[in-house]
């Protein structure tokens, strides 16, 4: 079973987190953002991955050491049964978890450009977007399709630009679960079934 948190960026600020709490790898990268918001969401991407660990595993903060495995998927060293994956964008930021492998993505809507679904989707995708009249409906499923793509690849462990132009896999070995978080916002699972 896989489950997700969410936390919203608005509810924190930058300057009242405890950096000092995360990894080494992740105090760098944050010195090199520029952007408040986006240090915000990467920030609080781990420390989300931290509370959930600690809850789930039942473990502190000092027995949380990440690394990366096959095409950069992070992983807990020593807990192989705990899976997880992050994703963050616009003003939220979610971790989903379980005993098995996932993958998730978000992202927020915004008006989307038929030239970027016409080069990264497959021929058939993009026909289906082409037949939707009503520019809301249209961008929903231009979401959908994305988003189900970046949590696809992630829960392969590849670069989401494996999975553009070659439709998704259907059937019974992938479920892909939506995300109900804020009708601005578009978002799935993936797991293996």
């Amino acid at each position: 079973m896989i489950l997700y948190r969410v936390k919203t960026i608005s509810e924190y600020k930058f300057s009242n987190l405890e950096i000092g709490a995360l990894s080494a790898e992740r105090q760098e990268r944050l010195i090199k953002i520029k952007s408040d918001d986006e240090k915000l969401r990467v920030a609080l991407s781990e420390i989300l991955v931290r509370e959930v660990a600690k809850e789930i595993l039942g473990i502190s903060d000092h027995d949380i050491f990440f690394a990366t495995g096959d095409g950069g998927k992070p992983f807990i060293v020593g807990h192989p049964d705990f899976h997880y994956n992050v994703s963050h964008s616009g003003k939220f930021v979610v971790c989903a978890y379980g005993d098995s492998p996932v993958g998730v993505d978000i992202q927020e809507k915004r008006p989307q450009d038929m030239r970027v679904a016409k080069r990264y989707f497959s021929i058939d995708e993009f026909k289906q977007l082409e037949k939707i009249d009503d520019d809301t409906d249209q961008r929903d499923r231009f979401y959908e399709l994305w988003t189900k793509k970046e949590a696809y690849a992630k829960l392969q462990g590849i670069s989401v630009f494996h999975t553009l132009g070659v439709s998704l896999p259907e059937g019974s070995e992938i479920c892909f679960n939506p995300l109900d978080i804020h009708p601005h916002y578009s978002g799935h699972t993936c797991v293996r079934s």
